[in-house]
């Protein structure tokens, strides 16, 4: 690989695809080049940078030699796409970074599904069913999976990143503040407040609302029909929340925590979880 001073073209939409460094990430990246020299090529379209901006400026600043590698995109937005699917293989990044990744670009992944959909509706009458069964993905399990989260929790960042202030935003990427907890608190702000309603004369409910008013006949949860996909929703936004918690438990563990304190935590998100479980599949009652 030729290392020498290359000119190169800074795109700022290529640039703002990936989340920017840390002042920390920075200063590691600096110091590890002054020691080591840029060890890795600039990955370039023509003398576009696409990958490898920040190196590019420290090498630039500091005198340092690099190579670049050469790499051909149809346009711009497979471009953006490489650096996405290249940025989430590489870094350590947070869910609501990784989810803000790649939703800019949901109508290009659906554009893509309606074309597979196209597809897989001629493959049917030509009988193939492998090509069948290829246009049966959504676009939101792709986003998702890309990402590598649940599409749960991509649509509670959508929510999220409309909704939020900066400064919510801001804990997010940093990790301070965890998707579930942000996305709970724009939802509990958004419920209306209930209506005060004026109480109806006993004499005047009908004898089955008074039974139960009186509590002489049990009260049981009404199972309301749901469609797959709400289910499945509701389950995935438990599950996630069941995850951040288990994963914030595990990152305040130190040498210092014992085993009964440690019992005594993962008891009381257990119990939290059963309950939100048992009020999801029709609030069982409580012994």
């Amino acid at each position: 690989m030729e290392k020498k001073m290359y000119e190169l073209v800074v795109d700022e939409e290529l640039e703002r695809v990936a989340p920017p460094l840390a002042a920390n990430e920075l200063e590691i990246l600096k110091a590890d080049i002054l020691e080591h020299g840029c060890k890795f090529p600039l990955i370039v379209w023509g003398d576009t940078i696409v990958d490898g901006h920040n190196r590019y400026r420290i090498c630039k600043e500091e005198g340092i030699p690099f190579g670049i590698e050469q790499m051909d995109f149809t346009d711009k937005t497979e471009a953006k796409l490489w650096i996405v699917k290249n940025q989430l293989g590489r870094r350590n990044l947070k869910d609501f970074q990784r989810c803000e990744m790649v939703l800019p670009f949901e109508e290009e992944i659906k554009e893509q599904v309606r074309q597979r959909k196209n597809a897989a509706i001629s493959a049917t009458k030509s009988g193939n069913i492998q090509q069948k069964f290829a246009g049966s993905v959504q676009s939101r399990d792709i986003l998702a999976d890309m990402a590598g989260v649940s599409y749960a929790t991509l649509d509670k960042v959508k929510v999220i990143i409309i909704e939020a202030d900066e400064e919510t935003l801001q804990k997010l990427r940093s990790g301070e503040m965890k998707i579930h907890t942000a996305y709970t608190a724009i939802k509990k702000k958004d419920k209306p407040k209930k209506e005060e309603t004026i109480e109806e004369p006993e004499e005047d409910k009908p004898p089955v609302v008074a039974a139960y008013l009186e509590g002489s006949i049990p009260f049981e949860p009404v199972q309301r029909d749901a469609a797959p996909d709400e289910v499945e929703a509701e389950f995935d936004e438990l599950l996630d929340g069941w995850r951040e918690d288990m994963e914030d438990l595990l990152g305040r563990l130190t040498d210092e925590n014992t085993t009964e304190e440690l019992i005594k935590a993962l008891q009381k998100k257990l119990n939290h979880f059963y309950e939100e479980m048992d009020r999801a599949i029709g609030g069982l009652n409580n012994e």
